[in-house]
């Protein structure tokens, strides 16, 4: 894991509808994981307009 996936996983963490989205512990682990990966990446641009 390096310092992206860290960041990305924290800013995952911290928001509230990716937070609430259940993950599934067997067919959607590799799904889920390239949906929170997206999800964050919005997040931290939109992070990045609104400083």
């Amino acid at each position: 894991m390096n310092y992206n996936d860290w960041t990305v996983t924290n800013a995952v963490s911290l928001q509230s509808p990716a937070a609430m989205v259940p993950a599934k512990p067997t067919k959607a682990r590799s799904l889920t994981r390239e949906t929170l990966l997206r999800a964050a990446a919005q997040v931290i641009l939109d992070r990045g307009v609104e400083r």
